[in-house]
């Protein structure tokens, strides 16, 4: 026999750490019924949590539970909607492997099952069901038919449950109709309801236990009706917390005071920008260098890509070219010239766990249009959002403005794989798709580096002396904090080795090809077949609208003035569109860097706090 126990909380009134402790001991009772296998599937809002395990004993101190608990942990919010579901396995048919493990997690479907289905009337069902491969149970067959149909109405549910053949308890949470759905066709199912808080398990006792460890009395417990669908209709919408919260004022005051720094009057920068000067017409040093920014009309053909690739081809004749994938628009707008030399191209993406939903879409569609190969190398997600929130936990305590960049420290070792990848594959040559207008001379400029007579307007051709200064600066302000010094001291090195050390052998395609913004855009939106004039800068990288939030917030300058700027200096755009566009994305920057934190499993409301004390005009 397994176990089962769930719970659903409509408005969660406890603290993190009284319900990750509860989810222990909801683990430790339903683990009494299986020893073949444990699984923990969580929603808090519209935020999934999952963990299995084959071994059991001792479970509860196992690192990677702790891990996923510690996860958990940074996701609970008071007034949550939560759905908790727990299952221990007892082997009874398919092998014991990660397959079997209950709550089976599909798209549509999340399916605990206590019983054995040893048919079905329904043919398709059944037919699946007497498949000769025992390495597989009956619960992992009948959640692939399940989550490949309709769920209309309860009653459709109940007769596909009602023909099958054998005991059968279930408890399912359906993603398409966001609704809990019970049901029992031996009795071996319990509900009861206690105000904001209703709990099903597969016995009388584990309902007992629930109500004990969620501190209440013994109440009426119910035995779920045999043969029939019952449901629970859950809502997850949006947190509306957030739009309430009093630090909201201390923004837009914030807001309000950066409106009257003094402003270039060609770009679109302020008298915050590191190293900024203005000439007696109110002109900017930036504007000033715009010999430092190349006139892209000057590279409108293919001729010096295609020298370049046939004069390598001389000796290598079959070899691949390797593109650097971000999902991003430039990477796309590269893919799209690099086809047209008609050579064989592979694509690489580094997922280091902060990669948004619309990259991999555009890598997805991409790859499929242009019939290229993609090639991902990824990190624990779980090991390096935990290294992100130790490191916001430390600069929250003394919030350097400077140092909130080194939450892309695991970025970097994209260079490190590339290299790999090209080896690896016997490739003929590498690209990227980053352009000179991207150069915000930003980052570098609030730690104390000029790079704006810099020849290059790559970060790492800077001089040795700069590199070795910006190392020395970095690391004596995050010796401040021993903890983080501790923690990440590692991370950073290997960030800043890879940035700045490392040997950069690739080429950059608009380094050959003029870059054209509405070329990026057009091609962006043909491809997800939508308008994107109004997309983020840098939408392939959620990290970006996080650390432009700290920024704008903190100085009322931001990389999004740098970029602008560039293009108004290169007659891309007017500086009155780019005010336009500006605004349009400084307002997103409160929800994307909510949406950030919300990914790695951050408090947001830890970062708005900063902003009570922080120093308003914050000079470089």
């Amino acid at each position: 026999m397994c176990g089962i126990s769930s719970v659903y909380i409509k408005k969660n009134n406890y603290s993190s750490e009284d319900l990750v402790e509860f989810v222990k001991k909801i683990v430790w009772l339903t683990s009494k019924r299986g020893k073949d296998g444990i699984g923990i599937f969580v929603i808090i809002n519209k935020k999934k949590l999952y963990f299995q395990s084959n071994e059991v004993e001792n479970i509860t101190i196992k690192k990677q539970f702790i891990l996923f608990l510690n996860n958990l942990k940074n996701f609970i919010n008071k007034n949550s909607e939560i759905i908790i579901i727990v299952h221990s396995r007892l082997k009874t048919n398919g092998e014991i492997i990660s397959e079997n493990i209950q709550p089976i997690v599909k798209s549509n479907i999340v399916i605990a099952h206590n019983g054995i289905i040893v048919g079905s009337k329904n043919l398709i069902l059944n037919k699946l069901l007497n498949l000769k491969n025992t390495k597989y149970s009956d619960t992992f067959y009948l959640s692939n038919h399940l989550n490949n149909i309709n769920f209309l109405s309860n009653k459709k549910i109940e007769n596909l449950f009602n023909n099958l053949k054998g005991s059968c308890t279930f408890v399912i949470y359906s993603n398409q109709l966001k609704k809990i759905i019970y049901y029992t066709n031996n009795g071996s199912l319990y509900f009861s309801n206690h105000q904001n808080i209703l709990f099903i398990s597969s016995e009388n006792n584990f309902n007992s236990e629930l109500e004990k460890i969620f501190k209440f009395k013994s109440s009426n417990i119910i035995q779920v009706v045999k043969n029939k669908v019952n449901s629970i209709q859950c809502f997850f919408s949006q947190e509306k917390t957030l739009l309430n919260y009093e630090n909201f004022s201390s923004l837009n005051y914030r807001e309000k005071i950066f409106k009257r720094l003094k402003q270039c009057k060609k770009c679109i920068l302020n008298e915050n920008s590191p190293f900024i000067s203005f000439n007696i017409n109110g002109v900017c040093n930036y504007c000033l260098n715009t010999n430092k920014i190349r006139n892209n009309d000057n590279l409108n053909n293919l001729n010096k890509l295609n020298d370049l690739i046939n004069k390598t081809k001389i000796t290598n004749v079959n070899k691949k070219i390797l593109l650097g994938f971000s999902g991003g628009k430039d990477s796309l707008y590269a893919l799209d010239v690099l086809k047209k030399t008609k050579n064989q191209i592979l694509t690489f993406t580094y997922d280091w766990s902060i990669v948004s939903d619309i990259a991999r879409k555009t890598i997805s569609l991409a790859c499929q249009k242009y019939s290229v190969e993609n090639i991902i190398c990824a990190e624990s997600q779980q090991l390096q959002n935990q290294k992100i929130r130790i490191f916001l936990d430390q600069w929250i305590k003394n919030p350097d403005p400077s140092l909130i960049i080194l939450t892309m420290f695991g970025d970097k070792k994209f260079f490190k794989f590339f290299k790999t990848i090209k080896k690896e594959n016997n490739c003929l040559l590498t690209f990227t798709g980053g352009h000179e207008l991207e150069r915000t001379n930003f980052k570098s400029g609030l730690l104390g580096i000029n790079t704006l007579k810099s020849k290059s307007w790559r970060p790492y051709d800077i001089n040795l002396f700069e590199k070795i200064k910006l190392l020395i600066i970095v690391f004596i302000k995050i010796s401040k904090n021993l903890k983080l010094f501790y923690h990440l001291f590692f991370d950073l090195i290997k960030s800043f080795y890879y940035s700045y050390f490392f040997n950069h052998k690739h080429y950059r395609i608009f380094d050959f090809i003029s870059w054209d913004y509405k070329k990026s855009i057009k091609l962006y939106s043909n491809l997800h077949k939508k308008k994107f004039d109004n997309e983020i800068w840098r939408n392939g990288d959620p990290t970006t609208p996080f650390y432009n939030f700290i920024y704008f917030y903190s100085m009322g300058i931001c990389e999004l003035d740098f970029y602008y700027s560039n293009l108004i200096r290169s007659k891309i755009i007017n500086k009155k569109k780019a005010l336009k566009m500006i605004n349009k994305e400084k307002s997103l920057l409160v929800s994307g860097a909510k949406k950030y934190c919300d990914l790695i499993g951050y408090d947001f409301t830890k970062i708005l706090k900063i902003f009570d004390n922080l120093e308003i005009n914050h000079k470089h």
